[in-house]
Parts: structure tokens; sequence; C-alpha cells
């Protein structure tokens, strides 16, 4: 059984109930990954606080608070701001990516790829050479 603390913290932000449980059921097949979720920005801020995270992926169309919003809020936070952040969206893809771009985080377009959201990860979660 893998080491408990070994394992990476990957907060998943999207208020889509099958979204959420398609990336908890497939990330940890595919890493030492732990798995939580938050079901907008909001919640994913107060996670976040209470415990920090080594990834966060978000939505961008989420109520209470957006995806870009937490974004934002997160590079603004000197405590949370060196969290890789990447941002799924389904529309308006070259302007979200900008923004993603912008605030140093990566963009998948949804639907997502599995190949892509899992190469996603490994990236972000890489230790800066």
């Amino acid at each position: 059984m893998p080491d408990e603390q070994n394992k990476k913290r990957i907060l998943v932000v999207d208020d889509n109930e099958g979204m959420r449980r398609l990336l908890v059921t497939i990330l940890p097949h595919y890493g030492e990954y732990e798995v939580v979720v938050a079901l907008d920005g909001q919640d994913a801020l107060n996670k976040l606080r209470q415990q920090p995270a080594d990834l966060v992926i978000s939505d961008v169309d989420m109520p209470i608070m957006d995806g870009l919003k937490l974004l934002i809020t997160l590079r603004q936070d000197t405590a949370l701001a060196h969290i890789p952040v990447i941002i799924m969206s389904g529309e308006d893809y070259e302007r979200r990516a900008q923004v993603a771009s912008s605030y140093n985080a990566q963009f998948i377009r949804k639907p997502l790829e599995l190949d892509q959201i899992l190469q996603a990860v490994k990236q972000a979660l890489a230790p800066a050479t």
C-alpha cells in the first residue's frame, strides 16, 4: 500500500457531479494522488486555506465563484500563489486559455481526453528544474 504522506493532493473544483466523480475515479489509478473535491471556487478557497493542495484542477463556469476568479484569487494570495492550476472549460476557449496563461495556469478544453488530463497533471506536478 502506498505511503499516504507521499501522495500528491489534488483539489478538483467543479459544480458538475459527473466531472468530479470522473476525476476522483481516474486520477488515483494513474498516480499517487489523493483527490478531494470542491463544489465552486469559494468552497475551494476555504478548503485550500485549511489544507493546501499540490494541484488545483478547476472548471470555469460555476456558481458563487467561477474558476477564473478562483485562479486570480489564488495568485493574489501569498500563501496559495505557488499552487499549480489547471483550468478546464467547454466554451470560449481562446479567451479563457489566454486568461489562464496570463496567470500561469494550464488550460484544457472540455470534453476532457484522458491522455490530455493525465499529461497536464504530470506536467503540473513535475519538480521545477
